[in-house]
């Protein structure tokens, strides 16, 4: 068998984007949640633009909201919270530093700009499978965070007809969003299963060989050489 042919970066930035579809659907739903809650706080279109786009954190954003009082806003306690809350990046970030380290330090930190939850996940998945780059990291990101953008201004300028959020649904996306991220590995190797059935039967009967030695197996109805059952597949 031959190795497959490594991806161009393009190849890679457009994967990233195809594969992050879904999980930008999600994205963009909790986005029009938080263009409605700051335009009910009080934030003009410009401020809205100028946040999502410069900070770029959902969690973060939603936080300020809550701290957000015109006239007296709490600047210092604002990015306490932001920065306790974004603590994680340093380690999720540094994950990521053997795909960046060949990169100039202003690129890596242009790249790191991207990085998020969903982001890192994805990313980390096809690293763990030998095809995670940082044109699949930029691809995800460019993605996340139009998505991003675009929601929250649609928030912002529709919140006037979308005065409550949870009547919607949209107050789900966020959990839909990381539901996504646990369940697809799951789904990704039942489908692997399926596309290969004899290498997961000859797994499962070389575990059952190993378990109970040649000698102490009896062949019986329904079962194989080895004396292993059958390998059944359920979708």
């Amino acid at each position: 068998m031959h190795a497959p042919a490594p991806q161009s970066g393009s190849a890679q930035f457009w994967l990233g984007i195809r594969m992050f579809l879904p999980v930008a659907v999600s994205i963009a739903a909790y986005g029009v949640v938080w263009g409605v809650l700051a335009g009910q706080a009080g934030l003009s279109v410009l401020e809205v633009a100028l946040m999502s786009g410069l900070v770029f954190a959902g969690a973060s954003q939603f936080v300020a909201l809550d701290m957000w009082t015109p006239g007296a806003l709490p600047v210092l306690s604002i990015i306490i919270a932001a920065g306790i809350i974004n603590l994680r990046m340093l380690l999720m970030s540094a994950t990521l530093r053997p795909l960046v380290g060949h990169l100039s330090l202003p690129r890596q930190l242009g790249a790191m700009f991207f990085v998020s939850d969903e982001q890192w996940a994805m990313t980390m998945a096809e690293v763990r499978k030998g095809k995670g780059s940082v044109a699949f990291l930029l691809g995800t990101g460019a993605l996340s965070w139009f998505a991003w953008m675009g929601s929250t201004l649609c928030g912002r300028v529709l919140g006037a007809f979308i005065d409550d959020p949870t009547r919607y649904g949209l107050d789900f996306a966020f959990t839909a969003t990381f539901l996504a991220l646990l369940l697809r590995p799951r789904a990704v190797d039942r489908r692997r299963a399926c596309r290969h059935p004899h290498v997961e039967a000859d797994r499962g009967q070389l575990v059952h060989h190993r378990r109970w030695p040649r000698r102490q197996l009896r062949r019986g109805p329904g079962r194989n050489h080895q004396g292993a059952p059958p390998c059944r597949l359920r979708r």
